[in-house]
């Protein structure tokens, strides 16, 4: 019998991969926007993905990964300018591939943000990555020798951005300085979160970080102390000091993770 207009016919095997699908879009939606227990006092109290994969206590808030996942957190509010600062302990073991961060981000996901990155490459346990993002535009990375294994202690890393320049300390050294020129499509200006998260940089990374073996899964980084330090901050969304452009999604809400799967691979930024 034909079909009446407008409605659809579906194989069972096509109806199968909706449901899916389905399933995995709504435990994406229930994991965003988890939060910290009342007893934590981290700033990074609001968890976007696997909130079985971050753990709080006291002001330390620790994110673990496995082949299955990493995760990603973030201050509630947003901040004009300031000095973001963390106290962190980086995974210990075979960690290639892997990429523990701790970054300001206008809105993460968006494509329009402003962004400022510590970038631990798990390939080298002595050295750290820094990097400049601008209305969605990265490529301003310098690689830094630490001097020592960032998983053996804690370390003091600060990011202290102002209208005029963005600095990047660690343990109270002076690592970088990127300089703002006047060129507004090249200096960050949005207000932006704190953000930590641990990723796998996965087969588009292999020649920058190698390929993730998880041999020691599963991995744990530490922040603790995190503190920001600035002229303003906001709960909601808030204006840029410069106009975001109109296309800029600054305003809405945070997404869930872009998960891309490869053969054996679960990547997530």
């Amino acid at each position: 019998m034909a079909a009446a207009r407008g409605s659809l016919l579906m194989p069972a095997g096509g109806l199968l991969v909706v449901l899916c699908v389905v399933v995995f879009f709504v435990q994406s939606v229930q994991a965003v926007n988890a939060t910290a227990p009342a007893n934590s006092t981290s700033l990074l109290s609001v968890i976007d993905y696997s909130p079985d994969h971050v753990s709080y206590s006291g002001n330390i808030v620790t994110l673990k990964m496995d082949s299955q996942s990493g995760s990603r957190v973030h201050s509630v509010g947003r901040y004009a300018y300031g000095v973001f600062s963390a106290d962190i302990k980086c995974p210990a073991g075979d960690t290639v591939g892997l990429i523990p961060t701790f970054y300001t981000s206008s809105l993460e996901g968006s494509e329009y943000k402003d962004e400022l990155d510590w970038e631990f490459l798990g390939k080298n346990s002595s050295i750290i990555q820094t990097n400049v993002w601008v209305d969605g535009v990265g490529k301003r990375e310098a690689v830094h020798d630490l001097g020592f294994d960032c998983s053996q202690a804690f370390h003091k890393y600060t990011i202290d951005w102002n209208p005029l320049r963005a600095k990047w300390f660690i343990d109270g050294q002076l690592v970088r300085t990127y300089v703002n020129t006047g060129n507004a499509s090249e200096y960050p200006t949005k207000p932006a979160y704190a953000y930590a998260s641990i990723w796998d940089s996965g087969y588009p990374g292999e020649g920058w970080n190698g390929r993730a073996t998880y041999a020691n899964a599963p991995y744990f980084y530490q922040l603790a102390n995190v503190t920001v330090s600035s002229p303003g901050s906001s709960t909601g969304p808030s204006s840029a000091p410069r106009p975001a452009p109109a296309r800029s999604p600054v305003g809405s809400p945070v997404r869930s993770p872009v998960k891309i799967t490869l053969p054996g691979r679960k990547l997530f930024r």
